[in-house]
């Protein structure tokens, strides 16, 4: 498990029965985000496409923009898509757990930023988890384009 913060706000990243799991407490520092981050990536916790749920259960910050794209540009799949073809099909799912009504509009940009990955918000982590196991990559030789 990765952990980074202060007592303003802290990030735990950790990978658990295949799904790379993203907690935000209180409001975390954007250089602590990226920092939990480049170290999941360093250590090859987070090597490639995977499901993932954000837990924003305890979050209450705002949304450090500058974070938000150091983490897109630290991915390869998410490069990769911005230099090919915007029609290749979706990697992996993300899920972000919060009560948080107004997370909608946040989740359509970031959907924009990471295109790769199809994002959804849920207010209970079992929902979440059923979500994210779904398969998104197609057999070979099938196309499948993200339609949301």
């Amino acid at each position: 498990m990765i952990e980074r913060g202060t007592a303003r706000g802290s990030i735990s990243l950790q990978v658990k029965n295949g799904i790379f799991w993203v907690k935000l407490a209180q409001d975390p520092r954007g250089a602590d985000l990226v920092a939990a981050f480049k170290e999941a990536r360093d250590g090859r916790l987070l090597a490639g496409p995977m499901p993932t749920i954000v837990d924003m259960l305890d979050y209450n910050g705002s949304i450090d923009w500058w974070a938000v794209g150091a983490i897109r540009d630290m991915t390869p799949w998410e490069r990769q898509r911005r230099r090919e073809d915007e029609n290749r099909p979706t990697l992996a799912r993300c899920a972000y757990i919060s009560r948080d009504t107004l997370l909608a509009p946040v989740i359509k940009i970031i959907c924009d930023l990471f295109g790769r990955s199809r994002h959804r918000q849920f207010r209970d982590a079992e929902q979440a988890v059923l979500w994210v196991l779904q398969p998104e990559v197609p057999p070979p030789g099938q196309a499948m384009l993200d339609e949301d």
